[in-house]
């Protein structure tokens, strides 16, 4: 009998404190007064590039009151889907604190590779294949130029840009990524006047330690502008064509 009448007692406690709860909150509704945004870009070690004030544009554009107005009303999954429209955004989580500050939390996307093809498409693409304008935002970043389809850029040079990009040495040795007619990959370095054949996209890393063991055995001691071409996309070989009148 004891026990029955706990079990009431806790049940009426209970049901007492939602009652109080739904009142407390029907009366603090009007209450609920959204004070403003806060935008947070979560990007952890990667470059910000996208700016706050940028962020701040784009909730300007879906036309949604914010501040100042009942948190109610204030529909945060248009405003998240409206963001994650934009190229740049890769993610979007919209919440409030409990002072009722309406947190934007973004995460942008990373371009690594800026394409500008003979087609005439220019654009960035991130390590994902996402694409995203270039006339925004000028980013100093791994360049490929040529006979480049979206769809060779993502299956092929992107790889390469992303293998460049983890090297010190190779990133600012080689300026611009070239794809010839022949579907041929080719870099153009910064130290002298010829061209490095990579062929196909494979086995960067062995072909790399060759061109660096000639750099150091062969052209420090034959001259940087001697040869035309460095052909690595042989096997085990290194082929040059000498420059002509040299």
């Amino acid at each position: 009998m004891v026990k029955l009448i706990i079990k009431i007692v806790l049940l009426l406690a209970v049901v007492g404190y939602l009652i109080f709860a739904t009142l407390v909150t029907s009366q603090n509704n009007d209450e609920r007064i959204c004070i403003g945004t806060q935008i947070l870009l979560d990007n952890k070690d990667e470059k910000n590039y996208i700016s706050i004030n940028y962020i701040e544009s784009l909730l300007k554009n879906t036309k949604i009151a914010i501040k100042d107005q009942n948190v109610d009303s204030i529909n945060i999954n248009i405003i998240e889907e409206h963001l994650k429209a934009c190229p740049f955004v890769d993610s979007v989580i919209c919440y409030y604190t409990p002072q009722h500050l309406l947190c934007v939390k973004i995460q942008s996307r990373q371009p690594i590779l800026h394409v500008i093809a003979n087609n005439g498409d220019n654009y960035y693409m991130d390590i994902n294949g996402n694409i995203m304008p270039s006339n925004i935002f000028p980013l100093d970043i791994c360049l490929a130029t040529g006979y480049i389809t979206k769809q060779y850029a993502k299956e092929n040079v992107l790889k390469v840009a992303d293998f460049l990009n983890a090297s010190d040495k190779w990133s600012k040795e080689i300026q611009q990524i070239y794809i010839n007619q022949n579907g041929q990959i080719e870099f153009v370095p910064l130290t002298g006047e010829h061209k490095i054949i990579i062929g196909e996209p494979e086995n960067l890393a062995e072909k790399l330690s060759r061109l660096e063991i000639f750099y150091k055995q062969g052209l420090d001691k034959a001259g940087w502008n001697k040869y035309s071409n460095i052909d690595l996309s042989y096997s085990n070989q290194i082929v040059c064509i000498k420059k002509k009148n040299k």
